[in-house]
């Protein structure tokens, strides 16, 4: 990712500094409190702030010679070892998400399954943590190969079962936009069948070329009609010029009356995006706000019920963020004696270009300076 201002450059100064203070850090209990806050100084001094955006999102030095999972392996509770030692329940030190080899075999997938499977029906650790990570209150008794299959496919980035398989069987974002600009509507519309979220999908986290830029580029009207049925939007542009960069944007500067119309015609059958997103997001709205309000009885009531999760949101973290938001210490302990992740990180993309987010509590615990909750994280 190419740096685009002098303070970015500082940047990797900074975090030089961090790597080699936290290298000298003392052992565990032997921590003062100007150590933790000399700690959260400077990882303040990597905290993305409103100047520092690239292609939108916050700034997150992924090809750096010290990148942003560097970072989260420096601060995370697996690495140091301060919370997993106590709960056993990050005894792993990485996170529970795989990585997609770049020529994925459907056969191996099949097998990791079954392994995951035996690993978890044997108790192990790495299996167990991964599983709950993914599946709600799976149950050893009845956890079969399909549940195995449906945690790797999840542990991957995607849904189900077979939109991975989908996936390795070649219906990918990339190769839907090559068969739009071949305007193969008979086999976009196949594509689309097997995993339509790929119509408003960005061909990468730095290209945020959808399949519908390529249909109106290419003046394809049809092709513009089938991605907008399975949910494309074409109202999202590209960085850094998004507004200018649309789908509607680019066939209105090109004179394409018709790909305008179709393309308002099928907004109208449809829900606005922002409505969609709403709805996307409000199922935890009671758990965040029960957080927030430092309501613990009604979130031990959930998690004895088993209904407490922890959806993470891309620009805000999930409930642990939200108790640091909140500054709700005895909030931030219980959600961590239930297992839940203490970084918080999901990640954006598919298959070999995925990208991940910052560990959201303890960068909001450095940016706002409460040296106690980064010492719980």
């Amino acid at each position: 990712m190419v740096l685009r201002n002098s303070r970015q450059t500082g940047h990797l100064k900074n975090a030089k500094i961090v790597e080699d203070f936290v290298r000298a850090r003392p052992p565990q209990g032997e921590r003062s409190p100007s150590y933790t806050q000399g700690l959260l100084s400077y990882f303040w001094l990597l905290a993305p702030s409103e100047r520092l955006r690239v292609r939108g999102k916050d700034c997150v030095l992924l090809r750096s010679h010290f990148s942003s999972n560097r970072i989260a392996e420096l601060f995370s509770a697996q690495a140091s070892g301060h919370r997993a030692q106590q709960k056993g329940a990050h005894v792993s030190r990485t996170l529970p998400t795989r990585r997609m080899h770049e020529h994925p075999d459907l056969y191996q997938l099949k097998r990791q399954a079954k392994e995951l499977l035996r690993a978890f029906l044997a108790d192990e650790p790495e299996a167990t943590v991964e599983v709950h990570a993914r599946y709600t209150r799976a149950d050893r008794t009845t956890f079969a190969l399909h549940d195995a299959q449906l945690v790797l496919a999840r542990s991957y980035g995607f849904e189900s079962w077979p939109k991975l398989k989908a996936y390795v069987e070649g219906v990918t974002v990339r190769r839907l936009a090559d068969t739009v600009c071949g305007n193969d509507v008979a086999l976009a519309r196949k594509m689309l069948e097997a995993r339509p979220e790929l119509a408003n999908m960005a061909m990468s986290y730095g290209d945020e070329h959808r399949p519908i830029h390529f249909a109106v580029m290419n003046r394809l009207p049809e092709m513009v009609r089938l991605l907008m049925q399975h949910g494309a939007n074409a109202r999202a542009g590209i960085y850094p010029h998004r507004d200018a960069t649309t789908a509607w944007m680019l066939a209105k500067d090109r004179g394409y009356d018709e790909i305008i119309a179709i393309i308002e015609d099928e907004e109208r059958r449809q829900k606005p995006p922002e409505v969609e997103e709403q709805q996307e997001t409000r199922g935890d709205e009671d758990l965040r706000t029960a957080v927030a309000e430092g309501n613990i009885e009604w979130l031990r009531a959930c998690h004895a019920v088993g209904t407490l999760t922890n959806p993470i949101r891309w620009d805000g973290g999930g409930l642990l963020t939200v108790a640091v938001k909140h500054n709700r210490p005895h909030i931030l302990t219980f959600l961590l004696d239930c297992g839940f992740d203490p970084n918080e990180r999901i990640s954006e993309g598919e298959g070999d270009w995925i990208a991940y987010s910052q560990g959201y509590p303890l960068w909001t615990s450095a940016a706002l300076g409460r040296g106690e909750l980064a010492e719980i994280l």
